[in-house]
């Protein structure tokens, strides 16, 4: 993409890996296996947010709005 780098798409993937950590603290669901299995990312940016939960069980569906 125009104007994004390797860093950028890199810090932004590892942002969301210490946010989703944090979720579940928050939420014991999220880190039981096979309660969630689909998800919306409803402003997916470089989809941060589903490589932070390359791990996890999910699918999930981006929207970038333009």
């Amino acid at each position: 993409m125009k104007g994004i780098t390797a860093e950028m798409f890199n810090e932004n993937t590892e942002l969301w890996k210490k946010i989703f950590a944090y979720y579940k603290t928050l939420n014991y669901q999220l880190a039981e296996p096979g309660r969630f299995r689909n998800l919306l990312d409803m402003n997916a940016y470089l989809g941060g947010f589903a490589a932070a939960m390359l791990d996890d069980p999910v699918w999930v569906m981006n929207v970038v709005p333009v």
